[in-house]
């Protein structure tokens, strides 16, 4: 199911990932991809996973900031993305200068 998420999600017009290989194996990844937004481009980081094992070890946040220098190298400087409310998750991106979106919720329908 995994590997056919991320062959979707990579299939998909404007999308962009990097991976952090150790010895052939992939060890995290963070995929994303551009779309217009009212009157301009903006990023959406859709997926970011690491290695239980390889977790704080510097190659999440080395593989998110490049990302998102690649992303502001092709001129886009609005990103989001979505993460469980007051989890390890929210406070990693909040490192990296993601905040909660005041005015945004998430719907859902059962």
């Amino acid at each position: 199911m995994a590997r056919a998420a991320l062959g979707d999600l990579l299939a998909t017009p404007r999308s962009a990932a990097l991976v952090a290989w150790d010895g052939g194996v992939c060890v995290g990844a963070v995929l994303g991809r551009d779309q217009v937004r009212d009157t301009h481009l903006s990023h959406e980081v859709q997926e970011m996973f690491v290695r239980p094992e390889r977790q704080r070890g510097g190659v999440g946040g080395a593989l998110l900031d490049a990302h998102l220098n690649a992303v502001q190298a092709r001129g886009i400087t609005s990103v989001s993305l979505l993460t469980a409310r007051e989890s390890p998750a929210e406070a990693f991106y909040g490192r990296f200068g993601f905040r909660r979106a005041g005015r945004m919720v998430l719907l859902v329908r059962p």
